[in-house]
């Protein structure tokens, strides 16, 4: 039970997911403040718009009569939690908060492997139209309307978080081995999932042409679309242009709608399919649907495109790879004749281990690739693997790159740069606008 006057404060306020739930409830009224490094964030830029107060980490903060919100990424000898315990306060987990807060909503989750911040990003940019809907997403946004019962949210499948949720209508993008530190195997993935569907109250949405997403079990309808035939609901590729693609959804041999994502790229396909199959489902018209996704610019870190001098700057999230081979599918298209180099950041040495031959294989298809030292997770310091391992498996089109010498990436003056990674990537790309800007 969310408690309407209780005094909130969420320890890693600056997380993604957390700084978009603290929008939220701040939107809703309820009084939240929280802590976290002092630092620049990207995130902290809404924080400040929203006037919610964030401190610097100090087990000071922690006051009777707060409750607590532990960022997942802490435990429980952070000095923050550790007060909250001496102090006997109520502490949940990130998780653990918003799955009882959208009991008192009619929610939309979207989970999978890969796509769904983008899909949420669209599906909640499409609903919020009529209405000024809420919504939680993966990047970092969120918005909260008290008068809207609506809640659109992302579920990330990490560590299982995403079981305290019991949404009304699920969307699945697919589901894939990911997250090796914590998940055993494909099976172990696929069993969490499963619980997430057979928590779903009405709807699912998935994709079908992922033999995965046929192995979940629901006690509600799926609907499975696809590419392949046998999908309920084709999806059916009619124009390939640079910036988008022009597709049609066939259900019973009738065309259900056409349409054009705002993106490049097979998987903006997929995403935008199963967008437009739940926004119908709650009485949107084809018209309106398109209206939302031509006006839609996308989510943060996701395939943002910017441009210095003579060269194209894409930033994007992308660190499995599946997403990578995604992403420089989207950059071919958008730029099919320009040299594509790829500045890929390998994040956390237990996937990078456990992709490496994968990795080698889907960056192959750059022009060329600069790989940057491992970025480790607090959980995980050190591996057995390193960047030159993936740069040998490359080949001769690879090179190594550290912060303090990219004198090489530097000489690059035309064509496309694709940085990708969940690290800290993006000082690359800031470090190399900055270093050629000069040059204007």
């Amino acid at each position: 039970m969310i408690e309407r006057n209780g005094n909130y404060f969420i320890i890693g306020i600056k997380g993604s997911g957390l700084s978009a739930l603290a929008a939220i409830m701040q939107n809703d009224g309820l009084k939240v403040s929280g802590s976290d490094i002092p630092g620049y964030v990207f995130t902290q830029d809404k924080l400040e718009e929203e006037g919610i107060k964030v401190y610097p980490f100090d087990s000071n903060n922690i006051k009777p009569g707060q409750i607590i919100i532990q960022g997942n990424s802490f435990n429980d000898d952070h000095p923050e939690v550790k007060k909250a315990h001496a102090l006997g306060l109520k502490i949940m987990h990130y998780h653990e908060f918003l799955g009882e807060y959208l009991k008192d909503y009619l929610s939309i989750g979207i989970s999978g492997a890969h796509g769904k911040t983008t899909t949420t990003g669209l599906l909640a940019h499409i609903l919020n139209q009529k209405e000024k809907i809420n919504y939680l997403i993966g990047d970092g946004s969120g918005q909260g309307n008290p008068n809207s019962k609506l809640f659109v949210f992302e579920a990330d499948e990490y560590e299982r978080h995403f079981i305290t949720c019991y949404p009304d209508y699920l969307i699945i993008t697919n589901i894939d081995f990911d997250h090796p530190d914590y998940f055993r195997d494909l099976e172990d993935v696929v069993d969490a999932f499963n619980t997430l569907a057979q928590q779903t109250r009405k709807l699912i949405v998935a994709f079908g042409d992922d033999e995965n997403t046929h192995r979940i079990q629901a006690n509600c309808p799926i609907k499975y679309f696809g590419f392949e035939e046998n999908n309920q609901v084709q999806v059916v590729i009619i124009k390939t242009n640079p910036r988008s693609t022009v597709f049609q959804l066939i259900e019973n041999n009738q065309v259900l709608g056409t349409f054009e994502t705002s993106l490049p790229g097979h998987q903006y396909v997929i995403d935008t399919a199963a967008t437009v199959l739940i926004a119908r489902e709650f009485g949107y018209s084809n018209e309106l649907i398109q209206q939302q996704i031509s006006d839609f610019k996308g989510v943060k870190r996701r395939f943002n495109v910017s441009k210095v001098n003579q060269v194209t700057i894409i930033d994007d999230y992308a660190h499995h790879p599946n997403e990578i081979a995604a992403s420089i599918d989207s950059a071919r298209q958008m730029f099919p004749n320009d040299q594509l180099t790829v500045i890929f950041q390998p994040h956390t040495y237990t996937r990078t281990a456990k992709y490496l031959q994968d990795y080698g294989r889907v960056l192959s298809a750059a022009d060329r690739v600069f790989v940057t030292d491992i970025f480790s997770s607090p959980r995980e310091k050190s591996g057995s693997v390193s960047n030159q391992d993936l740069v040998d498996l490359i080949g001769p089109k690879a090179e190594p790159i550290s912060f303090d010498n990219r004198s090489n990436l530097n000489e690059i003056k035309n064509g496309v740069l694709l940085f990708m990674g969940a690290g800290d990537i993006q000082k690359y790309e800031q470090a190399y606008l900055k270093d050629n800007r000069s040059f204007d």
